[in-house]
């Protein structure tokens, strides 16, 4: 997440990596990979370095903070094919996320409030270009439904200790629409700092069919196995 200027100090603009705070959608497989990309998370390191020593956010945390460019959404699901498992997951994903939270100090805690968060879907991208074109129509039907959004229901308590560099592990409730649908979550999320950047990471999975989904099907053959991640 990118920090917001502060009048009181000389303009900064820092870029900062927001891992996705949901992790979503579902899709059409027409193609199985022999390999899937990683899981999504928080970074090992400061500022995405392969470190384990934590890093405390540098200068103030008050204010408003925008996802970055590098800001990621997607989904994770496993195909099959006939009776038989594909041995990696179908995985797709864009960077056209928009949103913002903002954060300030109260005494010992930082209140995160007006969490927000859109992806625009009709950008995910897997290792399959026809997958992806199938998708428009079917599954998430991008075409109809062409964004996803992640609202938080109420300002988020964490502790101060949340500035540290340590993982700071939360359960946040609020409103996840997919495909049309909105429906109330708790979203497990893990947020860090690392120096000028702040990062979080969520993943949510769920059945298809409650967000008025039908799991992808083509004629029988090639199905899914797993709910959407």
């Amino acid at each position: 997440m990118a920090r917001p200027a502060a009048s009181r100090r000389r303009p900064v603009l820092v870029a900062a990596v927001l891992i996705p705070i949901a992790v979503i959608a579902a899709g059409y497989f027409l193609f199985f990979t022999p390999s899937s990309p990683d899981r999504l998370g928080v970074s090992a390191g400061g500022d995405g370095a392969p470190s384990s020593t934590p890093v405390p956010l540098s200068g103030d945390v008050d204010g408003t903070w925008k996802a970055s460019p590098e800001s990621v959404v997607g989904y994770r699901v496993r195909e099959r094919l006939a009776r038989l498992p594909a041995s990696s997951d179908a995985v797709g994903r864009t960077n056209a996320v928009v949103g913002s939270v903002t954060l300030k100090r109260q005494g010992e805690t930082i209140i995160a409030s007006d969490t927000n968060f859109t992806a625009d879907l009709t950008q995910l991208k897997s290792d399959e270009a026809r997958r992806d074109s199938r998708m428009r129509s079917v599954g998430i039907e991008t075409e109809r439904f062409p964004s996803a959004t992640f609202v938080a229901a109420s300002p988020i308590e964490l502790p101060a200790t949340a500035l540290s560099g340590a993982v700071t592990k939360v359960q946040v409730p609020g409103d996840l629409t997919i495909h049309g649908v909105t429906k109330r979550v708790t979203m497990p999320l893990e947020a860090k700092t690392s120096g000028s950047q702040i990062e979080v990471a969520g993943t949510l999975t769920f059945p298809f069919g409650d967000f008025g989904m039908s799991a992808p099907n083509v004629g029988g053959i090639v199905t899914v196995e797993s709910n959407p991640t």
